[in-house]
């Protein structure tokens, strides 16, 4: 029986394509891959449909990251020593068309294959379909790629891409994306979707899977790969399943489907958070040591911009991470909280870039948390250990519960070790508990307009301001209203109450600002009150204002006024052509 991992990517194309897709094409072997300071450019990007539009099927120019091929550092192209091969499945097809996206990066289409060698091959040894002359990436969001029809009566498994020229000094060859399309030659293996990675609090999930056959009913299973506890499943043989865990962590599940051909399998993730687990939001960095380069700078661990919405952190990238310069034992960083806080747990993501040796070696594997409220006098909470994130190449997080003595503003990690480094980091990090006290929310509404009539205006104004009611005390809020522009002709009835009533006796624009305090935090908003002069001037500034036929005077109205305006020009003429005034 033959086993094989079923990868899923389903992407419309531009233009019309003969046969389907095939879906479950894998890069088999390469010859060498770039990898740099910044990006890399794995031969899997080429089939992961990362710079594609879902919907247009064109490439986009303006994506570095998991978007492209290219051969690596101190390659060149020639005599057709750099290639890239693709398995088509775990059957064979006949094979009708090859969809090719030429590498696209705006000012660097030059990278770009020109002439390249197609082979095929279905076991034994690879037949040539001839040397393909490819159309250069246009480096815009629009490319659409390009079809090579292929006229090979043989099924194929593998076929296999040899750059032989490019469109620049033959340093780089890259590809964008690639896509085939056939007809499977028999049965064809279930296909199976294990669902997208979940992140949930609690210990119980619904899973999202999917299993499709082209004939007869498969046998279906979950099971368990890894993970800190047990996994109940209500039905291991439904796809879309109910599941329990019996501890919190990260879990990894597959599932399979056999056809009694194929078994098919693929996997998915689940991370279980605690049910007390509530994160913080207001979080910065308060100090820390030096950083190990300007791109490893402190507040890349707080930011979010490695993090998926599944828990995942991306490799990808140095200013994802905190690396100190500092060794292990002397490297610190603190956290401050915007204000003393019942603290329960924190999450750490253990660093997780990929480039070089710097996963395995940087990473943390102990280190100590501490908390105080004046950063001389510290609680600490104990040392804790770290997973290497070699074991976790999606997940690097952990979640540590804390318990200190008391409320605490700043937290403190540091006392380090690391795998085997002489520099210590990690990727990202997020602390859970309740505030003792959180900052006002003040919203002081829609801006206003008024006229006076005829020598005052009077302008209600009505805010929303919310608070949690402490500290206590005093346990309410304080307002303070001033003037931060304007005339003078204003007064307040009180400038120490929430929503104030405003005379005006000058006409003109007034921006007020409130000041709104629960005693520690203090929060502001303004609002503009605009003053006409009369209630004609206030009509004519709105915008559905049409003045009204034959008020010649734009007072709003028609009178005597208007008629002896137009009465007092009544056969006047002042046209340079004498003869139109007759």
């Amino acid at each position: 029986m033959k086993k094989t991992l079923f990868l899923i990517s389903i992407f419309l194309i531009s233009g019309v394509i003969s046969a389907v897709e095939i879906q479950d094409v894998v890069v088999w072997d390469y010859s060498s891959y770039y990898y740099g300071s910044r990006y890399d450019f794995y031969p899997d990007y080429v089939v992961n449909g990362y710079g594609l539009d879902t919907e247009t099927g064109f490439h986009t120019g303006d994506r570095w990251e998991y978007a492209y091929w290219m051969n690596g550092i101190g390659t060149k192209v020639v005599n057709g020593d750099q290639f890239i091969e693709f398995k088509l499945g775990p059957i064979p097809y006949y094979l009708t068309d090859i969809h090719i996206w030429n590498f696209n990066r705006n000012g660097y289409t030059s990278r770009g294959t020109q002439e390249m060698e197609i082979l095929v091959r279905n076991g034994g040894s690879y037949t040539s379909l001839g040397v393909f002359t490819l159309g250069r990436g246009t480096g815009q969001d629009d490319y659409p790629g390009e079809t090579i029809p292929i006229s090979h009566t043989e099924p194929v498994t593998y076929v296999k891409f040899v750059p032989l020229t490019t469109y620049g000094d033959a340093s780089y060859a890259g590809l964008s994306e690639v896509k085939f399309y056939g007809n499977g030659t028999s049965n064809e293996p279930p296909y199976v979707f294990a669902g997208k990675p979940q992140q949930l609090k609690g210990l119980n999930a619904t899973l999202k899977g999917a299993v499709t056959d082209d004939g007869g009913t498969p046998s279906i299973s979950w099971s368990k790969i890894s993970g800190p506890g047990n996994v109940t499943f209500t039905d291991s043989s439904d796809p879309a399943t109910e599941v329990t865990f019996s501890d919190y962590g990260l879990y990894e599940l597959e599932l399979s489907a056999d056809d009694s051909s194929y078994e098919v399998y693929q996997f998915t993730t689940v991370r279980c958070i605690p049910e007390w687990w509530k994160e913080i939001d207001e979080v910065t960095v308060d100090s820390s040591t030096t950083a190990y380069s300007q791109y490893y700078e402190a507040e890349n661990v707080i930011n979010g911009n490695g993090l998926y919405d599944t828990g995942y952190h991306t490799a990808a990238s140095y200013d994802y991470h905190w690396c100190s310069a500092d060794s292990p034992s002397s490297a610190e960083i603190v956290f401050a909280l915007e204000t003393t806080t019942s603290l329960n747990g924190v999450r750490i993501w253990n660093f997780n870039h990929s480039y070089g040796g710097y996963l395995e070696n940087c990473a943390i594997s102990n280190f100590e948390i501490s908390v105080s409220n004046d950063k001389a006098n510290w609680e600490s909470l104990g040392t804790f250990s770290l997973d290497n994130p070699l074991d976790w190449p999606w997940d690097t997080s952990k979640i540590i519960p804390l318990s200190p003595t008391q409320s605490y503003q700043y937290i403190k990690f540091d006392s380090f070790s690391s795998f085997s480094s002489t520099n210590v980091a990690f990727s990202e990090v997020r602390f859970s508990g309740t505030p003792d006290n959180t900052s006002p929310t003040v919203d002081a509404g829609e801006d206003l307009d008024t006229w006076l009539a005829p020598d005052e205006a009077v302008a209600a104004i009505d805010i929303t301001a919310a608070d949690d009611g402490e500290p206590t005390p005093p346990g309410e809020l304080a307002y303070t209203w001033t003037k931060v522009s304007g005339p003078e002709g204003y007064s307040f009835d009180s400038d120490s109450i929430e929503d104030p009533t405003v005379t005006f006796t000058e006409a003109g624009e007034y921006e007020f600002q409130v000041e709104v305090t629960d005693s520690e935090f203090i929060v502001t908003d303004n609002v503009i009150v605009t003053v006409y002069i009369n209630g004609c001037e206030h009509a004519k500034a709105q915008p559905e204002y049409v003045p009204l036929p034959g008020d010649a005077d734009a007072n709003c109205k028609v009178n005597l006024a208007d008629f002896s305006l137009v009465a007092a020009g009544w056969l006047e003429c002042n046209s340079s052509d004498p003869n139109e005034c007759f």
